[in-house]
């Protein structure tokens, strides 16, 4: 074996991955070439250097405790505002009355069905008169059943 077969199988030596019985010539080369035992010797001491060396300390990263309490108490309300019951459900609903608009027949106007909390009433804009109490037979109440 020569030197420069043996360089490269060094560091392997000096971390115990071989061992005589592993690479018989290796050794045979190592016990009578000053240079490669020198080499090894090296690549001891930066390994036993490399374990001697002191381990930088973790960084910690540290956040005011008001900005540490804002951002607990986000994750609270929002996740207590995601999972509370029926909060999704009561913004569906709507606040007042809801107008929907019913297509008339071919060539007549549209109804309108003016829905509230007590019922509905069905709208004929036509049939109204401007707002007069004569046009109020314009307004149809409607009893709805709710699903």
């Amino acid at each position: 074996m020569t030197c420069g077969e043996a360089e490269p199988l060094l560091p392997l030596v000096a971390d115990g991955v071989l061992d005589p019985d592993g690479d018989p010539a290796l050794f045979a080369h190592l016990a009578r070439c000053q240079s490669c035992q020198e080499s090894l010797a090296r690549h001891d001491l930066v390994t036993l250097a490399l374990e001697r060396a002191p381990r930088p300390a973790p960084r910690t990263i540290r956040i005011p405790w008001p900005v540490a309490v804002a951002a607990a108490a986000s994750l609270v309300l929002g996740v207590g505002a995601w999972l509370w019951p029926g909060a999704d459900a009561a913004a569906a609903q709507p606040t007042g009355p809801v107008v929907h608009r019913l297509p008339g027949a071919e060539g007549e106007a549209p109804l309108y069905l003016i829905e509230g909390e007590q019922g509905g009433v069905v709208v004929d804009p036509s049939a109204i008169d401007g707002g007069s109490e004569a046009g109020a037979a314009g307004a149809v109440p409607v009893n709805l059943r709710r699903r």
